[in-house]
């Protein structure tokens, strides 16, 4: 163990309960080395940290902004030693080895285009929101002039959400707090920014006193920004004002947990002289004065600020600097902007509709917020102005707002008639060898709500198992609709099965319905499993007989259904045949089972004595005669996926007490080919789109969906 040279300007950092110490300047010599301790008290030296980038040495750090991610990463951008001040660097592992990130790209913030990213940074600030996203504040004279913020924690696209130089014509608003150097920027628990300090000193003076001691704050990531405190020590006494020697260049910022900020050390300002206090912010005395004068942002819809359009019925959010409240009772208004309206909304005011649009909302808080509730839903594709009278929003002390409206609070409404249309299912149509337990998803041409009714699913042969599915208990990921089947039940095995949506099933976000339609057809997989039972039981529904007729009695039903293709391969098969009227077996007939090519096997029906198992019986209370398979040395004679025909010659039945015979009967069924699933299953739907940019940094449970259950 040894103790740490004693640089300036280092870079130090407490990551994973290791304190991290890197860099700085020792006699006007950029240092390279680092060093760690669990204590701060005995330092270990590191050697042998590499650049994971070949081409590229280690990063000198001087006076280099760094921040510490959620997952324990250093970032660090430019400092007086690095000669590559716009290339971001950062390392995982406690500054053993050190990653370049690739330049990034600027996309657009709202509707700005902006200028391509800075490729060098100086006397700039860095924070880290939501433990993932990158915020750079490079405010500094002869910078962007611009609050810079990523979208990905990969850092390879960024977007300027504030500022810009004066000769920029895409510049967003003007930032509030003016130029300055090296500000110190700390992010909240609420996902809140503060920009602290900084300094207009030019490089290399000595004797500077020209810093800032005001608190900026931003409640969205660097968009807007409001000033908190003219200097740290407003509210102070004289006592206290004649002893405070101000907080200069080069001093430290933290945020604890609680929000609280502290200052320490750092330069007096206009000396040479180190200083050696700590300050810690602290909730105000008796509030004389508004924060701001009015509210700085409404979301949803904001046309200022870029936003999309907001539904007619959306909730609406004023964001104000400070805690408010309304007085009771009192509402909002919003006032349609003339000269907005389509030709379909101009028919929708009606003759002698001369007023604009006006609609009352409700007014509640939360915190910083007003929360504005329409009483009726806003008219599609149109534009309002939020009105709200004076003295009706105070702040906490009772400050009371005046007359609110203007350009920041205006929105625009959404205007979609379109109802969502079907763009495809999964399985595709026409899809063969489908799995019986396969998950249906349905994918719209929009994002998609749960309406009424149920999806149909239905076999095209009758004998399939028929399926609604309530469209209550599917699951919605935006455009997707996800169905999945009832515990206990499956499709048919090799059968085909249409797919088709009633009217109002689902509906878009305003409320048009999908129109009736089909979403195709798919045939299941020849598999293992049947929906039925083809030993002992019989048909789960007797049929019903209709008014007898002269003759032979009608044959109702058989079990396997006529044309079957689930009978499984398997010995003890039983055939079912249901009449109108009870029925016997005469000594003149005979019952064969063909396979395709040949008659397999022949029963004469003479064999049939009452009271005695064999082959064939009679149960008259079904008004059902049944045909047991044999089983030849114990063995089925069934095979994999080959057709039969059961045949029941002319004059095998009769019925009972009129001596009419029967003609000749055939029952067709298919046997299952027993084929086992090939396909994996794939994931269908996700609740994180792919490419999303705004996932909360907190989020750590995802949801994905597949195409079969599991």
């Amino acid at each position: 163990m040894c103790l740490a040279p004693l640089p300036v300007h280092a870079m130090l950092h407490h990551v994973h309960g290791t304190f991290l110490l890197v860099g700085g300047v020792s006699d006007g010599f950029c240092l390279a080395d680092t060093w760690v301790s669990e204590t701060g008290v005995d330092w270990t030296q590191v050697e042998g940290v590499i650049s994971q980038d070949f081409f590229r040495a280690i990063p000198l750090i001087a006076h280099s902004p760094s921040v510490v991610d959620k997952d324990g990463c250093v970032w660090i951008l430019g400092g007086q030693c690095n000669d590559d001040s716009g290339t971001l660097w950062k390392t995982c592992d406690i500054g053993r080895s050190w990653m370049h990130m690739p330049r990034s790209r600027a996309i657009p913030f709202g509707q700005e285009v902006p200028p391509s990213f800075p490729s060098t940074f100086r006397d700039h600030a860095l924070a880290i929101l939501g433990g993932w996203q990158l915020v750079i504040a490079d405010v500094s004279p002869d910078s962007s002039e611009a609050i810079w913020r990523f979208v990905a924690p990969d850092a390879e696209r960024v977007q300027r959400v504030g500022g810009g130089r004066a000769d920029d014509p895409s510049r967003a608003a003007p930032l509030g707090f003016g130029l300055r150097r090296s500000p110190k920027l700390l992010a909240t628990s609420t996902a809140g920014l503060f920009l602290v300090g900084g300094h207009l000193c030019t490089p290399g003076e000595r004797l500077c006193s020209a810093v800032f001691n005001d608190v900026w704050f931003s409640p969205d990531g660097g968009a807007h920004w409001h000033c908190k405190t003219k200097s740290y020590a407003a509210g102070w006494d004289m006592i206290q004002l004649l002893n405070w020697h101000g907080v200069g260049i080069h001093f430290r910022a933290e945020l604890t947990q609680d929000d609280s900020i502290y200052m320490l050390g750092g330069q007096i300002p206009g000396t040479e002289e180190a200083s050696a206090f700590v300050y810690q912010s602290y909730l105000g005395l008796e509030d004389v004065y508004l924060t701001d004068r009015e509210p700085f942002m409404i979301l949803p819809g904001s046309i200022e600020m870029g936003e999309p359009p907001a539904l007619p019925t959306d909730v609406f959010r004023l964001f104000f600097g400070e805690q408010v409240r309304p007085e009771p009772g009192r509402r909002a208004r919003f006032v349609e902007l003339p000269g907005n309206y389509t030709y379909e909304n101009e028919t929708e005011r009606g003759e002698g509709m001369d007023d604009w649009d006006v609609r009352a909302a409700t007014i509640s808080t939360t915190g910083k917020e007003l929360v504005l509730r329409p009483l009726m839903p806003l008219l599609q594709g149109r534009r309002y102005q939020v009105e709200i009278d004076a003295h009706v929003v105070q702040d906490r002390a009772g400050n009371h707002f005046g007359y609110l409206r203007g350009p920041g609070l205006q929105v625009h409404i959404l205007e979609d008639r379109e109802a969502p249309r079907l763009m495809s299912m999964m399985p595709g149509s026409g899809s063969t060898g489908v799995e019986p337990w396969a998950v249906l998803t349905l994918t719209f041409s929009e994002a998609v709500e749960s309406g009424q009714g149920s999806l149909q699913v239905m076999p095209k042969i009758a004998y399939g198992a028929m399926l609604e599915l309530p469209v209550s208990q599917a699951v919605l990921v935006r455009e997707k609709v996800i169905f999945k089947l009832p515990p206990g039940q499956r499709y048919t095995p090799d059968m085909e099965y249409m797919v088709s949506l009633p009217t109002g099933l689902l509906r878009d976000r305003l409320g048009n319905e999908v129109a009736a339609t089909s979403a195709g057809s798919f045939t299941t997989l020849s598999g293992v499993v049947t929906t039925s039972d083809y030993t002992g039981a019989g048909m789960p529904r007797i049929p019903t007989a209709d008014e007898a007729v002269e003759g032979f009695p009608d044959l109702l039903a058989t079990w396997p259904f006529q044309g079957a293709t689930d009978v499984p391969p398997r010995a003890n098969i039983e055939v079912f045949l249901y009449f109108a009227a009870p029925v016997e077996w005469t000594l003149v007939g005979q019952v064969r089972l063909r396979n395709e090519t040949d008659v397999m096997t022949t029963i004469p029906t003479s064999e049939y004595v009452p009271g005695r198992p064999g082959p064939l019986d009679v149960l008259p209370q079904h008004r059902a005669v049944k045909v047991r398979l044999p089983t030849p040395g114990g063995f089925p004679m069934l095979r994999l996926g080959q057709s039969y025909t059961l045949i029941l010659d002319s004059g095998s039945l009769q019925d009972i007490g009129m001596g009419n015979m029967s003609e000749a009967i055939r029952v067709e069924f298919k046997c299952l080919e027993m084929l086992q699933g090939t396909a994996s299953p794939r994931a269908v739907a996700a609740d994180v789109a792919q490419g999303e940019t705004q996932v909360p940094g907190s989020r750590h449970i995802f949801s994905v969906w597949y195409s079969e259950a599991g």
